[in-house]
């Protein structure tokens, strides 16, 4: 493949990418990595390129492979920005796959290491932090992370990353309202900057966050039937963007607890217990040498449990989360 060719693969690999079409994006990363063995810059890029399209799709396993093998060359090649690069996007398959303190280790790879912060800003690592400590209900943490993101944020990172940009506000947002340490007008103010932002972007990924930061604006401070119609919608759309969903389900799962409305809640349980990571523990620790401390599926067991469910009333699929949780302890007892 000639470097024109490879430029222009790589490109449409991105666009397509961007479009959410997986399928024409993963023919071509894999095309990519194929043709670039031999060449160290470009194999990264297309291990890299690859990673994120099979993340995208939730072929979580494959796309671990794929980043696992990127971080291995930028280890070989010392190059620390890629070493940092590769641990963020590892972390955001677990992430993107609900393994929260699994993710947690990654991005601290970054924020942790003295040469790792210095050779990439990591604007990414911190607001991904953010993004895992909200799950974790770590709030006052989540803050710090999120304050720490904003801090770094300029012009060119914006340009670089635009739907970061309003994914952290959403986060923001979301650890504001749970927590009770940011004030309302600042909570008004970042979301009216991600409504302008959204505004100026024709991308449904910033759509659904942009709005979803409207209904979480409008449960709070305003009619909360109206947000609960909203968020069910955006449900609807998130659907065809996998990693925006989670963003989605878990603004309703908290809606449905604060409304009183379990058996909603449940529902949206239900369905995010399909975009879990099944053996997320075990391949973190067979190439990345990460064990996560908690097992899968616990974040979904702690909702089930707040919402008054007994196992026996679990639909099907948090059922077989709860099966497969009992068989890794007694496995590791």
């Amino acid at each position: 493949m000639t470097r024109i060719d490879y430029d222009a693969a790589l490109k449409q690999c991105r666009a397509l990418y961007d479009a959410g079409s997986y399928t024409e994006a993963l023919s071509i990363a894999q095309l990519c990595v194929q043709s670039t063995r031999r060449d160290p810059d470009r194999y990264w890029k297309s291990l890299t390129a690859l990673g994120n399209v099979l993340c995208a799709n939730e072929q979580f396993g494959a796309a671990l492979d794929a980043h696992a093998d990127a971080l291995e060359l930028a280890l070989s090649q010392a190059d620390a920005a890629r070493m940092a690069m590769s641990w963020n996007n590892l972390g955001t398959i677990f992430l993107t796959a609900s393994a929260w303190d699994i993710a947690v280790e990654c991005f601290s790879r970054i924020t942790e290491n003295p040469t790792l912060v210095k050779a990439w800003r990591p604007y990414q690592a911190h607001g991904n932090l953010a993004l895992c400590h909200l799950h974790l209900d770590s709030i006052r943490q989540g803050v710090e992370s999120m304050r720490q993101a904003l801090r770094l944020e300029t012009p060119e990172l914006i340009t670089h990353n635009p739907r970061t940009y309003v994914a952290f506000r959403l986060t923001y947002i979301q650890l504001a309202l749970q927590g009770n340490r940011i004030w309302p007008q600042e909570i008004k103010r970042r979301a009216n900057e991600a409504r302008e932002f959204a505004a100026a972007h024709a991308d449904p990924h910033i759509s659904v966050l942009s709005e979803l930061i409207a209904a979480n604006i409008e449960f709070a401070f305003g009619d909360r039937e109206a947000s609960l119609r909203k968020m069910e919608s955006l449900r609807i759309r998130a659907r065809v963007v996998p990693q925006v969903l989670s963003d989605v389900l878990f603004a309703l799962v908290q809606a449905g607890k604060l409304t009183g409305n379990a058996e909603r809640a449940r529902v949206y349980l239900d369905e995010w217990s399909i975009h879990l990571y099944a053996e997320a523990d075990q391949h973190a620790k067979a190439r990345l040498g990460i064990s996560g401390w908690l097992p899968t599926g616990a974040f979904l067991c702690d909702h089930w449990n707040e919402l008054g469910s007994g196992a026996e009333r679990l639909p099907g699929l948090p059922a077989r989360v709860l099966e497969l949780m009992k068989g890794s302890q007694d496995g590791a007892s």
